[in-house]
């Protein structure tokens, strides 16, 4: 009974604050009550069980959104196969607490997550299940991704939750001191980094449900067409004078055919806007398939280019 309640709230937590869920406090406790369980004397196989429940209950929280988009059995094997390595995860921090200590347990679930979330970005979908993405609505908590990348965050998210199952299992007071220093130093670096470099912008988003369509169009015309819509968008704010431009992730799909065709419509369209234009593409090419996102400054030279690793769908 205890095993099942454990999953269940953990599940749950997950559920409402990684993936599709928008509740990011609970990211903090997510793993605590699984691993409350594993830290004490319960079967090593309950544990196991108790933990990769927990997780495959969190991802369902995709479904809705994604159901009838990608075929289902790639996905249901996706959440099997990260609740399997959660698992795997927890029952090492077991075996770690159990025959080195309650701190080397601490570092070796946060270490182990981290570095699976690290290898999984290698995938085809790249980093996107990272339960570091959590607290992207809450900037000034996933300021330490400026130091390490989102695995800062993602190790944090995994050490505070551990500490706390430790001290509550354990009534140690070294894990829950560890915890709440660690939390509370994220927090403050987070509060000085954005003082530090804050500055106010007057930013235009946009956006266009209409244009939808045409960004996954593979051919010159339906291309061209999305990308004269932007520029034509971008050209009508130059009286609004924005000091930045930020245009929809995958707004157009590039091939080399119209290529330089589509990038010098948006750099005349940052010029006419006197303002940096920020742009996302599908780059294509005989070679590879990317996402690009490519910055155009005001003054019409060859723009800025952020490659990511590989091509989301």
């Amino acid at each position: 009974m205890i095993a099942a309640l454990c999953a269940a709230l953990s599940g749950l937590a997950f559920f409402a604050s990684t993936g599709l869920g928008v509740i990011w406090p609970l990211a903090w406790l997510a793993p605590a009550p699984v691993l409350w369980l594993a830290f004490g004397q319960t079967r090593t196989r309950t544990s196991a069980i108790a933990s990769f429940a927990a997780f495959a209950i969190g991802n369902t929280n995709l479904l809705p959104a994604y159901y009838d988009v990608l075929p289902m059995v790639p996905f249901v094997i996706g959440i099997v196969v990260a609740a399997l390595a959660f698992a795997g995860c927890v029952l090492a921090a077991r075996l770690v607490q159990q025959r080195v200590s309650g701190i080397a347990a601490i570092i070796a679930f946060a270490a182990l997550w981290t570095g699976f979330e690290y290898l999984s970005a290698f995938g085809p979908n790249g980093s996107v299940a990272s339960i570091a993405y959590a607290l992207a609505g809450v900037p000034v908590m996933a300021q330490t991704a400026s130091l390490f990348g989102i695995w800062s965050v993602t190790f944090i998210l995994c050490f505070v939750p551990a500490g706390l199952a430790l001290f509550y299992q354990t009534r140690a007071a070294l894990p829950l001191l560890l915890s709440l220093c660690v939390f509370a130093a994220n927090a403050l670096y987070g509060h000085l980094h954005i003082q530090d470099s804050a500055k106010t912008m007057r930013v235009a988003l946009i956006a266009s449900e209409e244009m939808s369509d045409e960004a996954s169009a593979d051919n010159a015309k339906d291309a061209i067409a999305a990308v004269d819509d932007y520029a034509s968008l971008i050209g009508s704010l130059a009286e609004r004078d924005p000091e930045l431009i930020v245009l929809p992730e995958r707004l157009a799909v590039l091939k080399p055919q119209w290529r330089a065709l589509a990038l010098k419509k948006i750099s005349d369209a940052a010029r006419t806007a006197k303002a940096p234009v920020v742009a996302g593409f599908a780059d294509i090419t005989p070679t590879e398939k990317r996402n690009i996102a490519l910055v155009f400054p005001p003054d019409g030279s060859a723009p800025l280019k952020y490659v990511k690793r590989k091509l989301v769908p």
